[in-house]
């Protein structure tokens, strides 16, 4: 019998957990965003134990994620993780903080091209 392929599981569990540090959200939030045990989820990040194709779609989705680069980490996608962060982060917010910080960035770019 041949023996099976699999992902990495601690290079997997690196990446989550780089980008919940990256979004500053704790492993309960995360958990609960997506519907699994705070230490299922704990697991995954140390790469002790797999995960169903159900939990890897959720991961990717709430992490902004193509399932190549949540498996494989693929290089190429790593120019645009810098502005999902950012965007996931927006999405964490309140209404009221997203109203502030969307206020904040139009000021900004008016400044700049008011300078340029």
């Amino acid at each position: 019998m041949s023996q099976k392929e699999t992902y990495d599981r601690e290079a997997v569990g690196e990446r989550l957990k780089k980008r919940r540090k990256q979004m500053g959200l704790s492993r309960r939030e995360i958990s609960d965003k997506i519907g699994i045990v705070e230490k299922y989820y704990a697991d995954i990040e140390r790469g002790t134990c797999g995960m169903s194709v159900e939990t890897m779609m959720a991961l990717a989705k709430f992490y902004h994620l193509s399932l190549d680069e949540f498996i494989y980490g693929d290089e190429a996608y790593q120019s645009e993780s810098e502005q999902e962060t950012l965007l996931q982060k927006l999405e964490n917010l309140s209404a009221k903080e997203q109203k502030y910080c969307a206020e904040m960035l139009s000021l900004l770019i008016r400044g700049m091209t008011e300078t340029a």
